[in-house]
């Protein structure tokens, strides 16, 4: 719904009018999750369908992330993996792109309110269609658990 809201369309590969060598190549090159890139001015995120639903949410927000965030990624002409041309992001803006990629993917009031609530990780994982790392990484980075403890000790 954010991608819908922001214009960004989004596709798999199996989605997009590729050769079947090209099909084959990013099938068979498993180490890669997603792209942000713009097709006629405009944006779109290409997503590897293989990968569980749970890591491809992660993927959208993350790319999702770069566009928001304004990010332009750096084009290695001599970096070609499985006969692709590679585009990567600097080290600041792939840790941007995490941490907002993760805001967007469970929201901090969103988590605060489940872990009140006494849910598992697991539980909080199903409910916002992420992954048990990705929840992990939320509560242990956002503060959520400090504000929990807040909440519940207030006097």
């Amino acid at each position: 719904m954010l991608a819908e809201h922001l214009g960004v369309i989004v596709l798999s590969q199996f989605d997009v009018n590729l050769s079947v060598n090209d099909l084959d190549t990013l099938n068979g090159a498993s180490d890669w999750s997603g792209a942000a890139f713009n097709c006629n001015e405009q944006p779109v995120i290409l997503f590897n369908a293989q990968h569980s639903n749970a890591r491809n949410e992660s993927t959208i927000m993350h790319e999702l992330s770069h566009i928001i965030l304004g990010h332009k990624p750096t084009i290695d002409e001599n970096s070609i993996h499985q006969g692709l041309l590679l585009r990567s992001y600097n080290e600041i803006h792939e840790n941007e792109a995490n941490w907002l990629g993760g805001c967007l993917q469970i929201p901090f009031d969103g988590l605060v309110t489940s872990l009140l609530n006494g849910k598992t990780i697991e539980e909080i994982a199903i409910q916002y269609g992420s992954s048990i790392d990705m929840v992990k990484y939320r509560v242990n980075k956002s503060g959520a658990k400090q504000k929990v403890y807040h909440i519940r000790n207030r006097h």
